[in-house]
């Protein structure tokens, strides 16, 4: 524990003795946080750009003895740190994520205290992205021709107005 002790020291020489009072003041050295959690890891895939995450929260031995305030930011490393950013505590999506093309998003978070000196703490995180059930959709278009006539589409035709989102 931090604080002021004081200690009385006592040498016996035989025929005398010499005793002493001194001072010792311990202080309380910080340590950094150990751990950056975040509520929410999992998003499905289509949401939009600008979607919130999840929000950080940190793992801080001393949160007990001091009432610190964390400033979150992507660190250099993270091999997709350009589809998110930060604002306050929260993760935010930059992208519209895609099952398909990509199943997770690997990034690197640094957390640092208000304390003097700071002290900073950097961990790699990964968002997971889940696959959501996506169905062809055919956009109508019109083609006329006399009564009791067949009628037969091209696959030009065809494919210029159907599309399938997952790509397949």
């Amino acid at each position: 524990n931090a604080g002021a002790l004081t200690v009385e020291v006592t040498a016996d020489f035989g025929a005398s003795q010499v005793t002493r009072s001194f001072g010792i003041t311990v202080t309380h050295v910080y340590l950094p946080p150990t751990a950056i959690s975040l509520s929410n890891s999992v998003m499905n895939e289509n949401v939009a750009a600008g979607t919130p995450v999840g929000a950080f929260s940190v793992t801080d031995p001393d949160a007990a003895i001091h009432s610190a305030t964390y400033t979150y930011a992507l660190a250099a490393g993270g091999a997709d740190n350009t589809s998110f950013s930060i604002a306050g505590n929260t993760l935010i999506l930059q992208v519209k994520p895609n099952f398909e093309l990509k199943q997770s998003y690997a990034i690197r978070v640094v957390v640092t205290d208000s304390l003097a000196p700071a002290q900073p703490y950097t961990q790699d995180l990964t968002i997971t992205i889940s696959d959501v059930a996506e169905y062809p959709s055919l956009t109508a278009w019109t083609k006329s021709a006399p009564q009791d006539t067949v009628f037969t589409f091209s696959k030009a035709e065809f494919e210029g107005h159907y599309s399938e989102p997952d790509g397949a």
